[in-house]
């Protein structure tokens, strides 16, 4: 690397490092406290920054051998950032600036906008598809284009799909300037919730709060059967809590537990299954579900925590089932766990693990007793890290055989540390804001014409009046357009579409928007595309289609459980305590049935295609939040598992009597 792209590469750092402090300030409070009102502009501040840095860490066209790095930047050695990415990169800056210093004379032009607003607004779109195209792909950059031209071409379009005429300049004067356009809800939302919580994830990465927590897995479980396997499901689990971002939970405790599982007798295909759908249920898992759920908790105006609240039972869930099916594949695999000897031992870990629990206590007394905003929570989260940070750094927790620093070499370390984390914060978000951008022209568009109020009624003509059938539609459309476009995206073009068809057929809303959002996340461990088990297949070496379709079943629960709760809500913990606890309960049993199921392993032994039906088909009956029908479930388990047992004690008995018959001959 030469001098110059050393400069490059440190003043790209800073620029992202400053931007990320800049959301951190905002989200404090202090400017408000200083009356400095930045409320009805910050969203397209933000955009603006972001956007020229993302022309300066991600090349119009990528080397081939260049692989994107975790913050979606590629190799500082590898990225050919030239001049004109520089030009398009200060050129980002001059829209978001004019709409902030005429903010409150643009709230009244934007169905009449000037000349000179119509070219800026121009140029801020162009650079959005650009910048959408060279960040997250094409597919989202023609999608963006398809709803951008929808209003223009709308009188011209049969039935449902027609609208009346809408000019190109009052077009590009809401998506630029009005309250329903680019720099609203969706990037007000990226600029404040979205962008504190990934600054918390990366100081928590940086602090090594993630290996802590897989030290704490492998000292409870490593030792067991698949041990290995069980730490990843539970270190996983707890480090999704945190980060809420799949793929860098992958990468981060994927490195640890994927070559352990290998070593402890799992093929590489298996193993990086696990990872990606342990992983995958940390956009699930509250207190920090990602990004879809901070969308969702501001499309439905409501609450963060009633969200997270809401999904709580339908994550345990997931995590049950994945954990009951790596345990069935280990005991049929006949694996032990890793010697005792070569695994953190728990009184040595404690010490190291128990800071980075303050965090998550913290969260949820904010959430639950204080009823503070997300953004406000993840503030303050973001500020007890950074002193875990400090503290476990200086007192060196983490590896107590190295000397702890001078109180100076303590102060760089740490510095330098919050810096790096601040860095790939402002890169991470980058390389996400133009989704930001397009789902504004989706809502733009959608309520300009009045789609979805007419989209809806079609939905349900369509579906015959048939929720179920709706129901599949909608998982379709989630997987299909999970095949080409980023998630965000998805859920925003079916929560502005199809969840007001699903609520005009009864269904709650929350209930209707969490269905999309895991029928969203579930396409990150479905093939063809499905960015998790990518990620654990580049460390595992695995087959991605054999990952991805083991995935699938170790991942059942977000495929079955949304129908459930969409029915019944109690699993969303909705309705009375005693029906809530019963189905709850109830459920639970059913996802461990269906998983032996999945396995065809009972307990000790091998059962055949009947016992796994019968103990199945129990299963998904006790899922269904319905007390009837899971007691029917309950006496087929019941059943299926009489079946098992006679199984496998008759296989028992003639390999005991062919023993014998080998010992009499043997004997004569």
């Amino acid at each position: 690397m030469s001098a110059w792209q050393r400069k490059a590469e440190r003043f790209v750092s800073t620029y992202a490092a400053l931007i990320m402090a800049y959301h951190l300030v905002y989200a404090s409070g202090i400017l408000t406290w200083l009356n400095i009102d930045l409320g009805g502009v910050h969203g397209a501040i933000s955009m603006g920054l972001l956007m020229s840095l993302l022309y300066l860490t991600i090349p119009a066209k990528r080397p081939p051998k260049a692989e994107a790095k975790s913050d979606g930047s590629t190799p500082a050695s590898e990225s050919r950032i030239g001049v004109l990415d520089l030009a398009l990169a200060i050129l980002c800056l001059l829209p978001p600036l004019y709409y902030t210093l005429n903010f409150e004379r643009t709230l009244y032009s934007s169905l009449t906008p000037n000349t000179m607003e119509i070219a800026l607004g121009l140029i801020f779109l162009f650079l959005l598809f650009e910048g959408a195209r060279r960040a997250v792909g094409l597919p989202i950059t023609l999608v963006g284009l398809v709803f951008f031209a929808y209003p223009l071409l709308a009188p011209h379009l049969p039935g449902v799909l027609f609208a009346s005429q809408v000019s190109g300049s009052r077009l590009v004067g809401e998506l630029y300037l009005g309250t329903q356009g680019i720099f609203a809800s969706v990037a007000n939302t990226f600029a404040t919730v979205i962008a504190v919580f990934i600054i918390f994830g990366q100081i928590f990465d940086v602090s090594k709060g993630g290996n802590a927590f897989l030290d704490l897995a492998l000292s409870f479980l490593g030792s067991k059967r698949g041990g290995p396997a069980k730490a990843a499901v539970i270190g996983s689990a707890a480090f999704g809590t945190m980060s809420g971002v799949a793929v860098a939970n992958v990468v981060t405790t994927g490195t640890i537990t994927i070559p352990l599982m290998k070593r402890t007798g799992f093929d590489k295909d298996y193993a990086g299954a696990v990872e990606a759908v342990a992983s995958t249920g940390g956009a699930l898992m509250p207190p920090v579900m990602g990004v879809l759920a901070f969308i969702m908790a501001d499309f439905l105006q409501v609450p963060y925590w009633t969200i997270a609240t809401s999904a709580i039972v339908p994550a345990v869930l997931y995590y049950i089932a994945v954990y009951v099916q790596v345990d069935l594949q280990a005991a049929k695999l006949g694996l032990v766990g890793l010697p005792r000897e070569s695994l953190p031992r728990f009184k040595d870990v404690i010490p190291q693990a128990w800071p980075y629990f303050l965090p998550l206590l913290l969260m949820l007394y904010m959430f639950m007793v204080l009823g503070w905003s997300a953004t406000r929570v993840g503030f303050w989260a973001v500020a007890l890290m950074f002193s875990i940070y400090a503290v476990t750094n200086t007192l060196r927790t983490h590896d107590r055989n190295v000397p702890r620093p001078g109180a100076s070499q303590a102060i760089a370390e740490v510095g330098l540390g919050t810096a790096t984390a601040f860095s790939r914060a402002g890169k991470m978000l980058a390389s996400i804001i133009p989704a930001a951008g397009v789902a504004g022209i989706i809502m733009g568009a959608v309520n300009i014409t009045a789609l979805g109020l007419r989209l809806s009624g079609s939905l349900v003509t369509i579906a015959g009046n048939s929720l179920f059938l709706l129901l599949i539609l909608a998982a379709f459309a989630c997987y299909l357009m999970g095949t080409a476009i980023d998630l965000v995206v998805i859920y925003l073009v079916l929560a502005v579409l199809v969840a007001p068809a699903l609520v005009k057929m009864g269904v709650l809303p929350i209930a209707a928007h969490l269905f999309i959002l895991y029928y969203t996340v579930a396409g990150l461990i479905t093939p063809p595309v499905c960015m998790s088990v990518f990620a654990a297949c580049a460390i595992s070496g695995g087959n991605v289609f054999r990952t991805g379709f083991q995935a699938m079943k170790l991942g059942f629960v977000a495929l079955v459980v949304p129908f459930m709760f969409v029915y019944h809500p109690t699993l969303l913990l909705r309705g009375a305590p005693t029906a809530v606890a019963f189905d709850v309960a109830s459920a639970m049993v059913g996802v461990v049935g269906v998983a032996t199921a999945l396995e065809g392993y009972f307990f000790t032994g091998f059962i055949g295609p009947l016992a796994r039906l019968v103990i199945g088909v129990g299963g998904f009956l006790c899922i269904y939040p319905s007390a009837m029908v899971s007691i029917l479930g309950l006496a087929i388990m019941a059943g299926g598992a009489l079946l098992s047992v006679a199984e496998i004690r008759r296989r028992a008995l003639a390999r005991t009597g062919a023993v014998r018959s080998d010992r009499r001959g043997v004997g004569d």
